[in-house]
């Protein structure tokens, strides 16, 4: 069922680049839609901001629609 809804929801080519307090390179997430970037970025990094054992110390949505 999901992966059904899945593909009703088109993916639009947004990205997520995180951008790490120990200034290593840039991680970018995607493709996602618009309203999954905004999801991730609200549940996901705003209580504790880590992803891959890294401290964010910023996060942007880019690309198309973005």
């Amino acid at each position: 069922m999901i992966a059904f809804l899945r593909r009703l929801r088109p993916r639009r080519g947004v990205y997520v680049r995180l951008m790490f307090e120990d200034g290593g390179k840039p991680a970018r997430l995607g493709p996602m839609d618009r309203f999954t970037a905004e999801v991730f970025l609200a549940h996901r990094l705003a209580p504790d901001p880590t992803f891959g054992s890294r401290r964010v110390a910023s996060a942007r949505i880019i690309g198309e629609g973005a």
